[in-house]
């Protein structure tokens, strides 16, 4: 996958968080195409990575998921989720 591609689509999972953690069935189905497009050339380790990043959108974007995790913080669990993104796109960069 294209470099800027990779960049733009992680972008855009970080603006899906969104403000506040909740149910977003379009979001969470924008998600699930990203999801997609990056896994269909990941390698096994970046496959893990969309996996973890899938699981927590699906928990952030769920009426109650989020809060058995973090403590119950949405600010916890949105770091969570910002820190999957970003291992995400360092396990999809070339090296």
């Amino acid at each position: 996958m294209q470099e800027t591609r990779r960049k733009r689509l992680c972008d855009e999972l970080r603006a899906l968080i969104g403000p506040a953690p909740g149910v977003a069935p379009i979001g969470l189905a924008r998600v699930r195409e990203i999801v997609g497009d990056v896994e269909w050339d990941a390698d096994g380790y970046t496959r893990g990575k969309l996996s973890v990043v899938l699981q927590d959108f699906e928990l952030w974007l769920s009426e109650r998921g989020w809060q058995s995790q973090c403590g119950g913080v949405p600010d916890r669990f949105r770091v969570r989720l910002l820190l999957a993104i970003e291992k995400l796109e360092g396990a999809a960069t070339p090296k």
